[in-house]
């Protein structure tokens, strides 16, 4: 762990006699006091608990009764943007959990850290998951977040999805895991590059001879690249899926999200945006669209919005 100017370097500096007793307690109190304004910052937030330990911070979420490590350095982590947000995502995975009732596997494809794939077997024990995240540090931060829950059915892979087998050079930001993407973030990131290898879905799912049943999906705009990879999937095993799109990360790879709606339209699928709990179709998406999260149905699939 790292060292820090605070309570540390004062107990130091007390053992070294250096400072008074005194002192010592009433410097080491002035960080200690922080302590007690956080119950009332969970007011009103998805967060149950921030838990201490020698080894690092573990936040627990209240409605998914998942816990996970909440590395240092990492501002927009999902631990963080649900304490100083309230939430993260809490709508989008009630209505995932909603679609999951008696599938049999679930795909987590650009899975970060694990929210999506621990609050699904949480949720579902018997329920086949199988997290891919390409990143090597964040698919550590998976792994242990993994131990940490003892999610051990989740099958992890280090591995990314896209169209063709191989091996990407994949963008990320050490202070935004969540921004990592085969295509460059631009402006406003500190990036670094990593190599990392990727097959197709399709592939995948052969070789591990899988039925998909759901599948969610966000890429920082590789969503496209994802599902051509995964055509004869989606034609074959039919499955719900949830997706993100966003313009912008959709122009780092030279497509417009409603260049993905087509291509599930030639698949017989139906997009839907998420409005106040339901889902609405949405037919093509314009300049003012404001979700981010999609679902895409198979439009002979019995019910839009599951009970």
């Amino acid at each position: 762990m790292t060292s820090h100017n605070g309570p540390t370097a004062l107990r130091l500096q007390y053992e070294s006699g250096a400072l008074p007793k005194r002192d010592f307690i009433q410097g080491a109190y002035q960080t200690h006091r922080h302590l007690f304004a956080y119950p009332s910052y969970l007011e009103d937030t998805n967060v149950e608990s921030v838990e201490l330990r020698r080894e690092g911070v573990i936040v627990g979420f209240r409605e998914s009764a998942i816990r996970m490590w909440c590395p240092e350095g990492e501002q927009r982590h999902t631990t963080l943007t649900c304490l100083d947000f309230r939430q993260y995502e809490s709508e989008e995975l009630r209505l995932l959990e909603r679609f999951a009732k008696g599938r049999r596997c679930f795909l987590d494809i650009g899975a970060n850290a694990g929210f999506y794939s621990m609050g699904m077997a949480k949720a579902f024990p018997d329920l086949e998951i199988h997290a891919f995240e390409p990143v090597p540090t964040t698919f550590e931060q998976l792994r242990r977040n993994l131990m940490l829950n003892g999610t051990s059915k989740v099958q992890a892979h280090h591995t990314g999805l896209a169209d063709v087998a191989g091996e990407l050079t994949f963008y990320f930001d050490a202070t935004v895991s969540g921004a990592s993407s085969s295509a460059p973030l631009g402006d406003g990131f500190d990036t670094t590059t990593v190599a990392c290898p990727v097959t197709t879905l399709d592939e995948f799912v052969t070789r591990h001879s899988l039925r998909p049943d759901l599948i969610k999906c966000d890429v920082e705009g590789g969503e496209l690249k994802t599902f051509l990879g995964a055509r004869n999937t989606l034609a074959e095993h039919r499955p719900v899926v949830f997706t993100e799109m966003l313009r912008k990360w959709a122009a780092r790879f030279h497509y417009h999200p409603n260049d993905l709606i087509a291509f599930f339209a030639t698949l017989d699928y139906v997009c839907y945006r998420i409005e106040s709990g339901a889902l609405t179709p949405m037919p093509h998406m314009t300049d003012d669209t404001v979700e981010t999260n999609f679902f895409f149905i198979p439009r002979d699939q019995p019910s839009t919005n599951p009970a």
